[in-house]
């Protein structure tokens, strides 16, 4: 009996928790924990801050519903409709560009860990 257990906890233990979010207003909450989000690679991109990360050599902006956000992978994200990707949240901040002005701005990013095409 006891091999049984041990064996059940075993596999458990190697495998990372995601939290599935039905859109962005919920990503403040999350820094640094694992998410699920499902959206598109954005056509149209909007204005973002970009991170330097030099282990996720990929880019996207991605439409979650009427929001975007900046993803980063680590392979090209090859989908034409609906993705869903597992990835952990990030805050990236930065300063105002305008002349004077000492106004902190924060972005919620994700760095992509798995994705697959959802439709």
């Amino acid at each position: 009996m006891l091999i049984i257990v041990l064996v059940l906890f075993s596999g458990c233990a190697g495998k990372k928790k995601y939290e599935y979010l039905e859109g962005t207003s919920q990503l403040t909450g999350y820094i640094g924990k694992r998410i699920v989000l499902e959206g598109r690679i954005s056509t149209m991109p909007w204005q973002h801050m970009i991170d330097d990360n030099p282990d996720y050599r990929y880019m996207e902006y991605f439409d979650v519903g009427e929001d975007q956000l900046v993803i980063y992978s680590k392979e090209k994200i090859d989908c034409g409709g609906l993705v869903r990707l597992e990835g952990s949240v990030i805050q990236i901040e930065g300063k105002s560009k305008r002349p004077g002005s000492d106004e902190v701005y924060r972005e919620m990013q994700i760095t992509v860990e798995g994705w697959e095409c959802a439709d």
